[in-house]
């Protein structure tokens, strides 16, 4: 994330709103809500931890650590592309 906006106390309180905020927005989502909300990266995370957290992700816990890591591996190449364009 700090590759995206270039800016440390940005990452992190983009991160901080969305997981506070973001995804709990998205569960109130009229139809889609509820379906979407457990496929969001850090509910999935906290699904690891406690197995009621709603978590739609498939494979347990071994599925919902290598859900983390494809969604952080997707920020990454979104920022490292970011840069890759930003900074020739």
């Amino acid at each position: 994330m700090g590759a995206l906006v270039r800016s440390g106390a940005a990452a992190v309180g983009i991160l901080l709103l969305w997981s506070l905020v973001g995804e709990s927005a998205t569960g109130m989502l009229p139809r889609v809500g509820g379906a979407l909300a457990g496929w969001m990266p850090f509910t999935a995370v906290g699904g690891i931890v406690d197995p009621d957290a709603g978590s739609r992700v498939p494979y347990g816990a071994a599925g919902q650590v290598a859900y983390a890591i494809v969604a952080g591996l997707a920020l990454l190449a979104l920022g490292m592309a970011a840069g890759r364009r930003r900074d020739p």
